[in-house]
């Protein structure tokens, strides 16, 4: 494996249906053999933190259901956009609050971190296929996430650029 800074991180599971799509990116990425590090996993919180510390840069991948997008459409965000998440309780800290107190206490993790998330209707539902609208259009959600990827690894200070979140 490559003692590579930069790592990718899917997350979801694979039975529940569109959940599972972060960890469906993140297997094909590793067929391609790139110079990341690459993990996919069902976990949250801390569990997803640990994976990111001493790296530089940091990419999450998830499905999302906001109701502003259109089944399939790839949003970014930055840690910013989630400032305002407050945890319910330390016994179920989510990830952004988890990075955040990862920083709080000096913990080194990577100042470069974006999320991508794919937008669906149902992540909640048990099965282990895809929704009609993910399904129908995995290849290009593929490619845009791989995009967005690549292009994030390959600039410097991205925190900036996408602080706010870029939609496409």
């Amino acid at each position: 494996m490559s003692q590579t800074k930069k790592i990718i991180v899917g997350m979801g599971n694979s039975i529940l249906g569109d959940d599972g799509l972060g960890c469906y990116i993140t297997s094909r990425l590793q067929q391609e053999n790139l110079d990341y590090q690459i993990v996919t996993s069902p976990s949250s919180g801390f569990n997803l933190a640990d994976h990111i510390i001493d790296k530089d840069q940091a990419v999450f991948i998830d499905s999302i259901i906001t109701g502003k997008h259109n089944p399939g459409d790839v949003i970014t965000y930055c840690l910013e956009d989630f400032k305002s998440c407050q945890p319910f309780s330390i016994h179920s800290t989510d990830l952004a609050n988890a990075i955040q107190l990862y920083q709080k206490f000096n913990i080194p993790i990577p100042s470069q971190i974006l999320f991508i998330a794919v937008e669906v209707k149902d992540n909640y539902t048990f099965k282990e296929n895809f929704s009609p609208e993910i399904s129908e259009n995995i290849d290009h959600i593929y490619n845009q996430v791989k995009f967005k990827i690549f292009d994030f690894f390959s600039c410097t200070n991205r925190v900036k650029e996408y602080k706010g979140g870029i939609n496409g």
